[in-house]
């Protein structure tokens, strides 16, 4: 009887370590340990509302804050090395996002991109192993959510890219990151391992699926859009199956998405659509000759907003009215920190008095009065770049060089997540 006794009560204990594991989402002994501080921002786990996004009280929560792109080029175990900096992996700690709360203090949300294959390296094997796990990115992306939690930030994280720079296509069907079953089994089984991982860990908001996938005409845009919309789908209500309340975000990027193509949207709980902004045109890196960019490029502000205004509500602000879904802006930059050379991409070194930098930074801030309008968070792209990449990738970065927030953008930022932001 004794040893029924004995037995009953070992079950019992392991039952509650188990369920202690699972409320942590952390699996990994050696991560830094969570606080147990609230999230000042919103209570417990957010979710799609209608055209908001809400917490567990049904407070509405809009989503500001920056993207750190440090966590997408993370090799540790890259041989030879591919640190683009010196000390590039060494920023990738606690003092960075510190240095974020710190410049912005209502910052609420950090969107953190990630490479696949930095945690599954395995997964553009042929056949792709999803079973193999790189150790030391994971901890690395582990340490991310418990620096945020502990400064009461939220986390998303998104599959910025497969492999490296890119999505592995089929040469003869481009179509194929979309139609193909095993990629498509693949990301279903990324992301379930990690939904699993972060179970019970409200610091992560939820996932989005993939970033701007596309390839010469296919994706979410062209006749790729089908295609797309039933691989988020699948995807989703993957991640669903373990964890419901995560948010899934679906990308549609640039004017003809699966939407504007009059498919409908995706049949799932927690759905928020994603849109990228920029104000520049990326062959030239000057305004834009359509829609707002002529107006901001003879300082006609105020035609300018109102084409602004028009040609954000027509492009994705429409949908939280039309289809009652919330909208995300994951990525908005601007070109506000020039280059000597104007056109050429690696001319250096860099130069602040960007010919039309207060045209930029109005068109950011006019940017932002019109998603505060709408109730719709974004992401600033990005809180930094690497130190070696060429120019045309650090016109819109927020720190300089020498890792100082000095960058022109960061004083329009501030009215809206600074210390007593409006």
């Amino acid at each position: 009887m004794r040893c029924k006794r004995l037995v009953v009560f070992l079950l019992v204990f392991l039952l509650i370590l188990v369920a202690c594991a699972q409320t942590s989402g952390i699996t990994s002994s050696s991560v830094v340990v969570f606080s147990n501080g609230a999230i000042v921002m919103g209570n417990g786990y957010l979710h799609a509302d209608g055209n908001q996004i809400n917490d567990q009280a049904g407070n509405t929560i809009v989503l500001r804050g920056v993207t750190n792109w440090l966590t997408a080029d993370y090799f540790p175990n890259a041989s030879p090395p591919q640190n683009p900096a010196p000390d590039w992996w060494q920023r990738i700690d606690r003092a960075n996002v510190q240095l974020i709360k710190d410049t912005f203090p209502e910052c609420n949300c950090i969107y953190l991109p990630i490479r696949l294959c930095g945690i599954m390296p395995g997964s553009l094997d042929s056949p792709p192993d999803y079973g193999s796990i790189d150790t030391a990115y994971l901890v690395m992306l582990d340490n991310q959510i418990a620096y945020a939690k502990s400064l009461g930030i939220r986390v998303i994280i998104g599959v910025h890219y497969w492999g490296d720079m890119n999505f592995p296509l089929h040469e003869h069907h481009p179509e194929g990151l979309f139609t193909d079953p095993e990629r498509t089994n693949g990301l279903v089984k990324f992301y379930e391992f990690l939904a699993q991982r972060y179970v019970g860990e409200s610091t992560l908001i939820g996932f989005d699926i993939l970033n701007e996938p596309m390839y010469k005409g296919w994706g979410y845009n062209g006749p790729g859009a089908k295609s797309w919309r039933d691989m988020a789908t699948i995807v989703s209500k993957g991640i669903h199956q373990v964890n419901p309340d995560l948010l899934c975000f679906v990308q549609l990027v640039y004017d003809d998405h699966f939407l504007k193509q009059g498919y409908p949207p995706i049949n799932d709980d927690n759905i928020v659509y994603v849109a990228h902004i920029y104000d520049f045109d990326w062959s030239t890196y000057e305004f834009k000759t359509t829609d707002e960019g002529p107006h901001y490029n003879t300082k006609d502000y105020t035609e300018g907003k109102k084409a602004l205004e028009e040609y954000l509500y027509n492009t994705v602000l429409y949908i939280r009215d039309m289809y009652n879904k919330p909208v995300y802006i994951g990525e908005i930059g601007v070109c506000a920190y020039g280059w000597q050379g104007q056109g050429d991409a690696n001319a250096n070194p860099l130069q602040i008095d960007w010919p039309k930098t207060n045209q930029h930074l109005q068109w950011l801030r006019d940017a932002l009065d019109i998603f505060a309008k709408y109730d719709t968070g974004w992401s600033y792209w990005a809180w930094a770049t690497p130190g070696s990449i060429p120019a045309n990738q650090a016109v819109y970065a927020l720190l300089d060089y020498s890792w100082h927030p000095t960058r022109p953008q960061v004083n329009v930022l501030k009215e809206y997540i600074g210390a007593g932001a409006h």
